[in-house]
């Protein structure tokens, strides 16, 4: 078991904020996307995997203290197993922050500005961070920036309804995320505003399909979507069959990829050729493949 603890909190500003009023709905749809995201972060940094699911983080657990008077503001508490049980007996009393904690506020950190546009280099971000993690003598998985983009893909989503107050009922006009890194609480990430969540919803289309190769890691049936392996980028993207393609034999294939990536991940057989036009955010991020053909990949040796 790992013991570590990181500080966070999410603070509205503006409006009726300031009053300390807020839309009830609105913000608990802020609370959710900032667990579901920060759950999201968390396991991937201690447990080097993906999760769909926020209740499936193994490893910490995410607690809340009640938010103070002044501007909306309400804390998490990240906590690694062994300090639960002392976060609990004394509810209420911030933990020491680790270095660990501290990676994963900079990973996160790092998975907001992305999502909301800003350029950040990975390297530069992270790399400090695991020095002073491997000092400590504690193991953790190295990320690749590929997990990371991976990460954001699943968060974004989360990262959006963070911004609910501010475009939906108007009783807040920013957000903001802080972290404890062993002293006051400063922000992390980049401020909410109404321009970053038009952002976010922004999507362009590519005007012509490109090529890609692939194996296919879900797929469901009923909307004729799921996620591929493209080994151009390293990772899985979403997408869907268009019209003209959710045919047998189309199926057939994408199913018979998804069997033989089941059954081997590190396998041939299975590997596909698509053509998709690509949907982007305006940070050039891909989001979606909208597959318009598909083939067995014939140049593999099996």
């Amino acid at each position: 078991m790992i013991d570590f603890s990181l500080r966070l909190s999410l603070k509205f500003e503006g409006n009726s904020a300031d009053n300390h009023q807020i839309d009830l709905y609105d913000v608990s749809q802020s609370l959710i996307g900032f667990q579901r995201s920060l759950a999201l972060t968390t396991h991937l940094v201690i447990n080097n995997e993906i999760i769909t699911q926020a209740p499936s983080l193994k490893g910490a657990a995410i607690y809340a203290t009640p938010p103070r008077p002044g501007s909306w503001e309400i804390f998490a508490h990240v906590l690694g197993e062994l300090g639960i049980s002392a976060f609990l007996y004394k509810f209420g009393t911030a933990p020491r922050d680790t270095p660990l904690g501290h990676l994963v506020s900079s990973v996160y950190s790092f998975a907001i500005k992305k999502s909301l546009g800003f350029h950040v280099d990975f390297d530069q971000t992270l790399g400090e961070q695991y020095e002073k993690i491997r000092e400590t003598g504690v193991e953790v998985p190295t990320l690749t920036e590929s997990r990371v983009d991976s990460l954001i893909e699943k968060i974004e989503p989360a990262v959006r309804e963070l911004h609910r107050p501010i475009f939906a009922s108007h009783t807040a006009k920013t957000a903001d995320i802080s972290a404890s890194l062993g002293g006051p609480l400063i922000p992390i990430g980049e401020q909410f505003t109404e321009s970053t969540y038009e952002y976010m919803r922004f999507l362009e289309q590519g005007s012509y399909p490109e090529i890609f190769h692939g194996r296919v890691s879900s797929f469901n049936i009923n909307t004729f979507s799921g996620r591929i392996f493209i080994r151009e980028f390293g990772r899985p993207v979403p997408f869907s069959l268009a019209e003209s393609v959710r045919n047998k034999d189309s199926i057939i294939l994408t199913t018979f990829s998804l069997a033989e990536n089941a059954k081997d991940q590190r396998g041939d057989r299975g590997d596909l050729v698509i053509s998709a036009f690509v949907n982007k955010g305006r940070s050039g991020h891909i989001r979606k493949l909208f597959v318009v053909s598909l083939r067995e990949d014939t140049d593999i040796d099996y």
